[in-house]
């Protein structure tokens, strides 16, 4: 960064943006990166779309496993009123038929989502090399 002068309000801006960049982590190689943003590019996309394609490419859930809503529910923490603000918000082609239907759903509990195997894991099963370890550690580098 081009230092703008070594005093008044630009200076102070200047010292905040260097610490700042200097509390960045540096993220090579990936396998010290501590965050990755699962979601990079699929911003423009709604949350069941994304949460979809998350679960069949990740093996992961955009939201809060059901066991915590259904406890918050317990607690009295979700309210009944809250279930029906976001009811009346969800998509009505999507959301329950009512907000009993919807406290049903949510005390049912759902398997995990399980990633669908890529390239590397099918051609790690087929020839027993561990592909995705090797290309994993060969991008890193």
């Amino acid at each position: 960064m081009t230092q703008v002068c070594s005093h008044g309000p630009e200076a102070v801006f200047e010292r905040a943006a260097n610490r700042a960049a200097h509390a960045i982590p540096p993220v090579w190689p990936l396998a010290s990166s501590v965050a990755v943003n699962p979601f990079l590019g699929q911003a423009g996309e709604d949350l069941a779309t994304a949460g979809a394609r998350l679960a069949r490419v990740a093996g992961a859930s955009v939201t809060m496993p059901r066991a915590w809503c259904q406890a918050r529910i317990a607690e009295g923490l979700i309210l009944d009123e809250d279930l029906l603000a976001a009811w009346k918000l969800a998509d009505p082609r999507l959301r329950p038929s009512t907000l009993a239907a919807l406290k049903a759903a949510a005390a049912r509990t759902r398997p995990s989502p399980v990633a669908l195997p890529t390239v590397a894991d099918l051609a790690a099963e087929a020839s027993g090399v561990d592909w995705p370890g090797l290309i994993a550690e060969r991008l890193g580098a």
